[in-house]
Parts: structure tokens; sequence; C-alpha cells
């Protein structure tokens, strides 16, 4: 029983130590990137106004169809 639980805990601290060593490299995913991209494009303020309509655009005071305001807390 005692060669079982040391062969296990063998095999367990050399598996950690692949997988720990193994991993040089890190890859950044594209959906992190336009995540981080998407929260840094907020903190700016800004307003897009689109079309013609009877919607009155802050930035403007032009008549638009309608108006793209990043998300934010307020």
């Amino acid at each position: 029983m005692r060669k079982i639980f040391l062969m296990i805990l063998v095999v367990a601290g050399m598996t950690a130590m692949f997988g720990k060593f193994s991993n040089k490299e890190k890859l950044v995913d594209n959906l992190l990137l336009e995540n981080i991209e998407a929260l840094a494009s907020g903190e700016g303020g800004g307003t897009w106004c689109v079309g013609t309509g009877c919607t009155h655009c802050p930035a403007t005071g032009e008549r638009v169809a309608y108006i793209k305001e990043p998300y934010n807390l307020k």
C-alpha cells in the first residue's frame, strides 16, 4: 500500500512539473483582445450619430436616425 501511494505521489509530481515547464509560450486569444478593446473604447466617451431622422444628435444638434453610445455605468 505504501509503495502504491509513493508511486502515485511521484507520478503526480512529475506530471505537475511537466505541465509547469512545458507551457512557456503564452498565447493570447483573439476574443481576449477584442474584449480589452471593447472595454477601452467606452472610456473615452464618444457618440456616433447615424442616418437622417427625427432624433437630435447631442454632438452636432442635427436630426439623425439613431445615436450609438458606448455602454457606461452612469
